[in-house]
């Protein structure tokens, strides 16, 4: 049982994962349709949003102050005492945290106002779909890096990164050319640090800066890079 704050308003909610329900009760004037979502904290899953089909649930019991809510969503492995957030918007359209004393809402997203912006945030985040534009760079990084000397690691440049770089050698290149930190050796036995690249093969690498990796092989191979 877990003990809830409605407005000015005192509820309790019992929940019964074996049945797939939550019972709502003590809530003046209480309207289902108020609430708009729950989450099981503890399992960090969202269980109830009735926009969703999948996530959606019925209504049973229904009196002034509660009602039995039986979700749609497999809940039999969760526990009665887990952790529950429940969003409940009063009759003015403003929501008010159901849940333990001492949580807080996330900030309102910033595209949009009231329980309706305030809803999005949270549903974004916990369904995964918050869309980040990635940074667009100034300029791109291109150039080519020959090994010197046989065995000898060679870094590949200096210059700042965004996205990472790509790196492609040579498709004459006499040998592998291997790809890895500072200390990238040519070693190609199952304990080698370097990411052999066959002539013509490339590789695609995350990285801050192009004196993150460097090269080795056989002298006089190079590989082509273009990163931003």
């Amino acid at each position: 049982m877990r003990k809830l704050f409605v407005g000015i308003d005192a509820g309790t909610v019992v929940f019964v994962p074996t049945a797939k329900t939550f019972t709502f009760s003590g809530i003046s004037g209480f309207d289902p349709r108020r609430v708009m979502m729950i989450t099981n904290l503890t399992r960090g899953k969202l269980v109830y949003l009735p926009q969703e089909t999948t996530l959606g649930g019925t209504w049973d019991g229904l009196v002034s102050d509660g009602g039995v809510l039986t979700v749609t969503l497999d809940v039999t492995a969760h526990s009665a005492g887990d952790r529950l957030q429940v969003i409940y918007g009063d009759a003015t359209d403003s929501t008010t945290l159901i849940g333990v004393a001492g949580d807080s809402p996330p900030a309102l997203a910033t595209n949009a106002s009231g329980v309706v912006g305030w809803l999005r945030k949270v549903v974004d985040v916990l369904l995964g779909t918050l869309k980040v534009q990635p940074p667009i760079p100034a300029s791109v990084v291109v150039g080519q890096t020959k090994v010197a000397t046989t065995g000898t690691a060679v870094q590949l440049g200096v210059g700042a990164l965004v996205n990472g770089v790509v790196i492609t050698a040579r498709s004459t290149n006499a040998g592998k050319i291997f790809v890895g930190g500072a200390a990238v050796t040519t070693t190609d036995d199952g304990s080698g640090n370097g990411y052999p690249l066959a002539a013509g093969q490339s590789i695609s690498v995350a990285c801050a800066n192009l004196s993150n990796l460097s090269i080795n092989g056989t002298a006089g191979d190079y590989v082509y890079y273009a990163g931003n």
